[in-house]
């Protein structure tokens, strides 16, 4: 389940690999579509992914950039130091496909997301930020193994002051803090833990911060 969460930190599961990779674009190359069982929402819209990794990663990119181009597609090309993006809007939807090699390993992942359809409002998060914070975007979903939830926020604050006023407001609230240093937190309430990061902005005395929680399974009765 860790896995999952963190390859939502790069993009934005759950869809049948006949929809998300369809064998025309995948015949021939040394790759493999991972099956993943699970919902998820970013700020409440669901989300369609999928992983792909082996030898042949950048033909199965190229393929997907043609095949866009093919069908008329606006597509808008963006990198950093580790990962290579190509996005596209196409009958309502959000489309991007991302690749990049770790340690030797190639990696893609594609995902698409309806512009226009929401879903069911997910939890809230069980955090008050200060008033010089703003929540941002939500990512939310469920696996066999348990159910998670993102959160960002951008706080007008110094890290060091904001750990600290976050800190005492957890501890009244019921959380159990396991360990915690100058750049976060993590902690436990009941069946559910929590991980509080936070990280300076560009802008002096700004911060951004990230609280994931964790919860198990929910038990279904027979």
């Amino acid at each position: 389940m860790m896995r999952q969460i963190m390859m939502l930190t790069v993009a934005v599961l759950a869809c049948h690999a006949a929809v998300c990779l369809e064998p025309a674009l995948t015949t021939g190359l040394a790759v493999h579509v991972d099956e993943v069982v699970g919902t998820t929402t970013i700020d409440s819209v669901d989300v369609e992914l999928r992983r792909a990794t082996g030898a042949d990663v950048l033909k199965l990119a190229q393929r997907v950039e043609l095949k866009w181009r093919g069908q008329g597609s606006d597509i808008r090309s963006l990198h950093d130091d580790t990962w290579q993006l190509r996005s596209r809007l196409h009958h309502g939807f959000s489309e991007v496909v991302q690749w990049r090699v770790v340690a030797g390993k190639p990696e893609l992942l594609w995902s698409r997301l309806a512009v226009n359809r929401a879903a069911s409002l997910s939890k809230v998060a069980s955090i008050e930020l200060p008033p010089q914070c703003t929540w941002g975007r939500t990512v939310a979903g469920s696996e066999r193994t348990g159910e998670f939830l993102q959160r960002t926020a951008y706080c007008s604050l110094p890290t060091a002051g904001l750990v600290s006023q976050l800190h005492a407001h957890l501890e009244v609230r019921g959380w159990k803090v396991r360990s915690a240093d100058a750049h976060g937190m993590l902690l436990a309430r009941g069946n559910t833990t929590a991980l509080l990061s936070i990280s300076a902005a560009q802008a002096s005395d700004s911060s951004w911060l990230v609280w994931l929680t964790v919860d198990p399974p929910r038990r279904h009765d027979p």
